[in-house]
């Protein structure tokens, strides 16, 4: 067999997570699968033992955990790192990846107020916690009426994402060309558009002085409507 050693941050910071318990416990991950004798609908368990002020002192209680925990691949020192064995030194590095991953997504799990213990909400609605439905619905519904009754549009970012690459440069800069000057006739006396429309003049002038920039049009000499438009 193989037993490999680690003081990764993860390692060290998921035991505070865990202060006051013995034990650390996630479920539904997919790298869960990568611990042997585990799947990913099982709640993996890997004990946490107190650290001591030199190393050798674990030897007795890490000796007992592991007696007590036969199914586990490792063991947590709080506020130290974690101890990580496998039949082979392939099978003790792999679970230490996938041990290193999995605490990684509880730390992150808990930034953000999630439950890394139970599964998740699934897309038919239904799950086997029902509070946990019902919270989620309500928290949409709450989220859904704040934006409606906030804004008129949303934009999100698309460039690359749900659009190719050059998305903005072929259709939105064209889209954006064939509408403005429409848009600032008919908006033309707000003081939105007035504050916009100096702060590209502003902008313009900056440009201008550029000599790598090819500037293709002149500067408005004033904010006069007609001139600044066209």
């Amino acid at each position: 067999g193989a037993v490999l050693h680690s003081h990764a941050y993860s390692t060290n910071l998921v035991t505070s997570l865990f202060e006051g318990k013995s034990e650390f416990r996630v479920s539904h991950q997919e790298m869960i699968k990568g611990i042997t004798g585990h799947g990913y609908y099982d709640e993996l368990v890997i004990p946490i033992i107190e650290n001591t002020a030199w190393e050798h002192e674990l030897a007795d209680s890490l000796g007992e955990t592991i007696a007590k925990y036969p199914k586990s691949v490792a063991v947590l020192v709080r506020r130290h790192g974690m101890y990580v064995w496998g039949r082979t030194w392939e099978e003790a590095k792999r679970h230490g990846e996938c041990l290193h991953y999995l605490f990684e997504v509880v730390i992150e799990m808990k930034k953000l107020g999630l439950d890394f213990t139970r599964g998740p909400i699934l897309a038919s609605n239904t799950e086997v916690n029902g509070s946990a439905k019902r919270s989620s619905d309500s928290t949409i519904e709450s989220l859904n009426k704040k934006l409606k009754s906030a804004h008129s549009h949303v934009v999100f970012d698309i460039e690359g994402t749900v659009t190719p690459i050059d998305f903005v440069k072929t259709e939105l800069f064209g889209y954006a060309s064939n509408n403005v000057k429409d848009y600032l006739l008919k908006h033309w006396t707000t003081s939105q558009t007035i504050d916009d429309v100096k702060a590209l003049i502003q902008q313009a002038e900056v440009d201008s002085k550029d000599s790598t920039l090819q500037f293709p049009f002149k500067i408005p000499n004033s904010l006069d409507k007609q001139s600044s438009i066209d």
